[in-house]
């Protein structure tokens, strides 16, 4: 990671845009990250930095990290065509090629405010939820609190990595 990273204002989504840049320990060569106006007054353009930047060197493997809450999240889908008597649509993985099911890293990254932390919300493209895709999301770009579903909460109401939706 080499740089102060850039963000330009895009009047016609009406959010600040980074310029295109790499995530490394996530497999990302080109990424952007994006967040509203609001953010800057309630976080700062420092605290939002830092916290792209803690994500961009960690030195943690992140696949490696999120790897069994993914493969929880593509367990539940698997298992929803039993539950529901549907037509089986998705092969059955061992939790080791679940990543084979994840077809777009970082395709955006959302960055939002929540209890004084900056969450970077790293949305993917998945086999088992083409319409909303998954989100790994990143307190302060350190920690990872959440894997689930694109389309709900950016943190869980019990705290967990992968559970009740909050």
């Amino acid at each position: 990671m080499t740089g102060t990273i850039n963000f330009d204002y895009d009047t016609e989504y009406d959010l600040y845009v980074s310029d295109p840049v790499a995530v490394p320990q996530l497999g990302i060569s080109s990424t952007t990250f994006r967040f509203e106006k609001e953010l800057v007054d309630t976080a700062g353009l420092p605290r939002i930095r830092a916290a792209i930047d803690a994500l961009r060197s960690s030195t943690t493997d992140l696949i490696v990290q999120a790897t069994p809450y993914v493969y929880q999240l593509y367990k539940l889908y698997f298992d929803m065509a039993d539950k529901y008597d549907w037509e089986q649509y998705l092969p059955d993985l061992p939790e080791a090629e679940v990543w084979n099911l994840v077809n777009e890293v970082g395709s955006w990254c959302t960055v939002v405010r929540e209890d004084d932390h900056v969450l970077i919300a790293v949305e993917c493209d998945v086999e088992w939820d083409v319409e909303h895709g998954m989100m790994m999301v990143y307190r302060d770009g350190a920690t990872l609190v959440k894997v689930g579903s694109a389309a709900e909460a950016y943190t869980n109401v019990d705290g967990s990595i992968f559970g009740e939706e909050g």
